[in-house]
């Protein structure tokens, strides 16, 4: 039945077959026991007749030439159609077994093959198994190993930390031991450390401010700078990265170049310091810090510039004011 179902999907030829086969069996079988009871019906009656008239011999002759000579047209059509079921039945059977036949021997290749490849998928899945188990242990192997390599490391570490305290101990103890005493412990006088370029910069020239010594500020300066039209440019659009640079001008500036110790320093002009009073400007040049215990603008530190191109200079340490607040 599974199979007839598994076929039934594919072409309804063989139920057509069979239906057929069943319907010519329906018309054929009535059709062959007719002619039968007829014919024992009749030879009845011819009995009946002869032994009621056993004395007149010739009516018993008319009536079996009456018997043989009557033959129906009916009994001719049902004997044929039942020839011809029969053979219709009987052709249908033998193509449902013809068309049956490859489709079975097909079918039982098929299972033979499934039944084959049932066989490679559980070798297959053996293997597979076999090589799953393989993997964790080997897993478990190497977790084992991870654990114990981890523990040596542990115990590496905290020796080294050990060693290494032990080493800071004795570097303390011999520098300790090697950096000299104090001189007031010595009953000497330490020396005044130098003064750095930058601060006499700064000290020559917040005199020369405090006093408006214009001849004084002139001889300390070098050049007068403004600010590069390329540097304002780049910090008003806030995409300034490089430092600022300044060049320099005839006939003033806002900036006062001095040199000093082999290097070049920055100052403002009076009305430039005096204007960071009350304006703290970004411009690359100056850090501010502001202070309570004054009321103007002063100078902590000059800013240092190099000469990049000719006429051209550039801010690479920026100096100090003091703001008030």
């Amino acid at each position: 039945m599974q199979f007839l179902k598994s076929q039934s999907s594919r072409s309804p030829l063989p139920f057509i077959l069979a239906g057929a086969t069943a319907l010519s069996l329906v018309v054929t079988l009535p059709a062959l026991i007719q002619p039968e009871v007829q014919s024992s019906t009749q030879i009845t009656s011819a009995r009946a007749a002869t032994q009621t008239t056993a004395d007149t011999p010739d009516r018993f002759i008319a009536i079996a030439q009456r018997t043989d000579s009557s033959v129906d047209p009916w009994e001719i059509g049902w004997a044929a159609m039942a020839g011809l079921g029969f053979l219709s039945g009987v052709s249908s059977l033998a193509i449902i077994y013809w068309w049956l036949r490859p489709h079975r021997l097909d079918a039982r290749k098929r299972l033979r093959a499934l039944e084959s490849k049932l066989k490679d998928m559980e070798k297959y899945q053996l293997e597979i198994n076999t090589i799953k188990r393989g993997l964790v242990e080997r897993e478990a192997s190497t977790t084992q190993k991870l654990l114990s390599i981890n523990k040596q490391l542990a115990a590496s570490q905290a020796g080294f930390r050990e060693q290494l305290s032990k080493h800071d101990n004795l570097i303390s103890t011999v520098t300790a031991k090697l950096i000299p005493p104090e001189p007031s412990a010595l009953g000497l006088h330490p020396t005044p450390p130098p003064v750095s370029p930058a601060d006499e910069v700064t000290a020559d020239y917040s005199a020369a401010v405090q006093r408006n010594d214009r001849a004084t500020i002139r001889e300390l300066t070098v050049a007068g700078l403004n600010i590069t039209q390329e540097s304002e440019e780049a910090m008003t659009r806030g995409t300034s990265t490089s430092r600022t640079q300044l060049q320099v001008v005839t006939g003033g500036g806002s900036y006062l170049l001095i040199q000093r110790g082999g290097r070049h320093w920055l100052c403002p002009t009076a009305q430039t310091l005096e204007s960071f009073t009350t304006n703290k400007p970004q411009k690359g040049i100056y850090d501010y810090e502001e202070q309570t215990s004054i009321s103007f603008a002063e100078l902590k530190k000059p800013a240092e510039v190099m000469q990049v191109d000719e006429g051209i200079w550039e801010v690479i340490s920026k100096g100090i004011v003091l703001a008030p607040i």
